[in-house]
């Protein structure tokens, strides 16, 4: 067991003998081995690439922005598109969604989406590049993800959560940063950030406040 344990930990590459830029879910794009992303800058929960290839990504996302005359929404997950909760009483006689985070799992989550949330889910996408942000887990926005867009249309799998870049120390505490979390963009000015939460984003110049669902459910998003 000893020697097997060896083996599978020398399989991972470390991160300055591999020559490539980019990884993929922990694999090399280029030669398909493990590498450990350690020593590179996330662009996604899945993909990260070199420091200095990140500038080349920045400046491409940048253009691709600007060309398609489009700006970077980022959306906050809980209180601002849906209602999350593991208490069955609190959501009885009102439809809901229910999931586990896994098989194993017996925690049950009982999710609501924000009214007309389909509605902004279609105009955003005409006006802007979606990104789905969370403080909470990777593994609970991902489930939420598979509901309230279940074909990766809106938000193509660009999705981030706080334990991507947990680096900021603000009045409530770790804060994200706007400039760790989104490296593949530019200029900030070309973020607009959509949460019912405005302490938690204290760098960002273009924030839209949104009372929280559980405060004012019908409250519709709207654009």
């Amino acid at each position: 067991m000893k020697r097997v344990g060896r083996v599978r930990k020398a399989l991972v590459r470390d991160p300055s003998t591999c020559p490539h830029d980019e990884i993929y879910a922990g694999l090399c794009c280029e030669c398909c081995v493990p590498v450990s992303d350690a020593a590179r800058v996330r662009l996604s929960s899945n993909m990260s690439v070199a420091p200095y290839a990140a500038e080349n990504y920045r400046s491409r996302s940048t253009e691709l922005l600007l060309a398609s005359k489009k700006l970077a929404l980022v959306v906050d997950l809980d209180e601002t598109l849906v209602h999350t909760t593991t208490h069955a009483e609190k959501v009885k006689n009102k439809k809901c969604h229910s999931f586990k985070l896994s098989e194993r799992s017996r925690t049950t989550y009982y999710l609501r989406e924000r009214p007309g949330l389909c509605e902004f889910l279609h105009s955003a996408k005409e006006k802007y590049e979606l990104y789905l942000y969370t403080l909470g887990k990777r593994s609970y926005a991902r489930k939420a993800l598979e509901i309230i867009d279940p074909g990766d249309v809106f938000f193509e799998r660009r999705l981030f959560a706080f334990e991507d870049a947990p680096d900021t120390t603000g009045p409530q505490g770790t804060l994200p940063r706007l400039k760790t979390l989104f490296p593949q963009i530019g200029s900030e000015a070309l973020i607009v950030i959509i949460d019912d939460r405005p302490a938690v984003w204290t760098e960002s110049p273009n924030l839209l406040p949104i009372l929280p669902c559980a405060h004012a459910p019908r409250v519709l998003l709207t654009l």
